[in-house]
């Protein structure tokens, strides 16, 4: 039977989650919550824990994810609640269009959720001209080993034909959205722990216009630790660029999680889901019935 782990929060009433290093203005705390649920499996219930002080890096030349030997498979998994992440628009930002950064003009273009086309003044590009370049699909844990090749090729939302490199006013120090996801037994014991993290680099403009992703990747944090006897298997991937309005690009972001007991069929299945953008603002939540 797969787990049905749910959230109940309203990601509006969440506030910011960012970088530690960002400003005290920048960074706030999420207040959703949401229940435990959980997953049933036929395994020993005795399950010892996986050492939860044994971590992953964010190094792309870190080691795999670690475990203690001695770890039993549990008859049940609980995952913790998900608390949903968001960040607010960089107020700091110089709007390019006369109006403060994330404000969208009173048309929308139906091509793309929530999306608005590019202000044509100031020889902006139309809302086509918005790409994604680098790598946007991976798998960033494959059989429980870390994969970093996203951060390590992170990917830029802007207009086609520009160089990431030639924009300016690149605000530093990027953006992050955070989501642990930790699985107990029903022994309470430690079984998965995936601090996965949205990166992203922001408010890039070009000639003075727009607010551009300069760089984005989805990676686990150091602390990652999957129990030895599961599998599990992260794909994340940033798509569908679309203009968020007033010259700002977006984009979508998606994060698919299966955990997998190796003695028997039992799985749990969890979706992140959400959106970053260019004027630093972006969320992510946990897809409901996911």
């Amino acid at each position: 039977m797969l787990g049905d782990p749910t959230t109940t929060a309203d990601p509006q009433d969440t506030t910011a989650t960012v970088d530690p290093s960002a400003t005290a203005a920048d960074t706030g705390t999420t207040t959703g919550s949401s229940p435990n649920t959980s997953g049933s499996g036929s395994s020993d219930p005795n399950a010892g824990a996986s050492d939860p002080s044994s971590s992953g890096s964010s190094d792309p030349n870190a080691a795999g994810s670690t475990a203690s030997a001695d770890q039993t498979p549990a008859a049940q998994l609980t995952l913790d609640p998900v608390q949903p992440a968001s960040t607010d628009a960089d107020t700091s930002l110089a709007s390019s269009s006369g109006g403060a950064p994330g404000a969208t003009p009173a048309s929308t273009d139906t091509g793309a959720a929530g999306a608005t086309p590019m202000d044509s003044g100031g020889g902006a590009p139309s809302v086509s001209d918005i790409i994604a370049i680098g790598t946007t699909a991976v798998k960033i844990m494959a059989a429980s080993s870390p994969d970093y090749s996203m951060k390590s090729s992170p990917v830029a939302v802007l207009p086609q034909g520009v160089d990431p490199l030639s924009l300016t006013g690149v605000a530093d120090p990027p953006r992050e959205l955070n989501i642990t996801l930790s699985y107990h037994n029903n022994a309470t014991m430690l079984i998965c722990n995936l601090p996965i993290v949205v990166q992203w680099r922001y408010g890039g403009s070009n000639n003075g216009v727009g607010h551009y992703i300069t760089s984005a990747s989805v990676f686990l944090d150091s602390g990652t630790d999957v129990g030895v006897f599961y599998k599990v298997d992260i794909d994340a991937s940033l798509n569908g660029p679309f203009n968020a309005g007033n010259n700002v690009a977006a984009i979508g972001v998606l994060v698919q999680v299966k955990v997998n007991d190796k003695i028997s069929p039992e799985g749990f299945n969890v979706v992140l889901e959400g959106t970053i953008k260019g004027d630093g603002g972006g969320v992510l939540r946990q897809r409901p019935g996911s």
